[in-house]
């Protein structure tokens, strides 16, 4: 059932007027951690790095129920190939400085730095899976 937002999916479950919600890290880690709510199980590939000890769906026998949530920095089409490099490259100087990843991970977020061809090649992947999802699903937006 759609929720109108993660909060109120979290009160609701609290409450016990839901058996479970699925909700990404950075929304339910402070309650799981606190042992309000009990992770089952993550949509990853692979375990978390903030939750290791909860096995992926896909380890527990569902190798279809794959989903991550991510973030990603775009640029228009045409954007000039250096500066994109030239940015790229700090961000991922960024992501890979020490402190900075302690506190992402802390917020509930494992960076995953890349170049721009990774990052393209991903997101045409999700694009295609979730499009056949969709599809074979029957799925129509409102």
């Amino acid at each position: 059932m759609p929720y109108r937002g993660a909060a109120q999916a979290i009160t609701d479950i609290l409450g016990g007027h839901l058996d479970g919600l699925v909700g990404d890290v950075p929304t339910v880690m402070a309650q799981v951690q606190a042992g309000r709510l009990k992770a089952l199980a993550t949509t990853s590939k692979e375990r978390s790095d903030i939750f290791p000890r909860v096995a992926t769906f896909a380890e527990q026998g569902f190798a279809d129920a794959v989903g991550d949530n991510w973030a990603g920095v775009l640029a228009p089409a045409g954007a000039p190939v250096p500066a994109i490099a030239k940015f790229n490259a700090a961000m991922v100087a960024a992501l890979n400085d020490p402190e900075l990843r302690e506190r992402l991970r802390e917020a509930g977020t494992t960076p995953a730095p890349s170049s721009p061809e990774e990052f393209g090649n991903y997101l045409r992947e999700e694009i295609a899976h979730w499009k056949s999802v969709i599809k074979e699903k029957g799925l129509k937006g409102e």
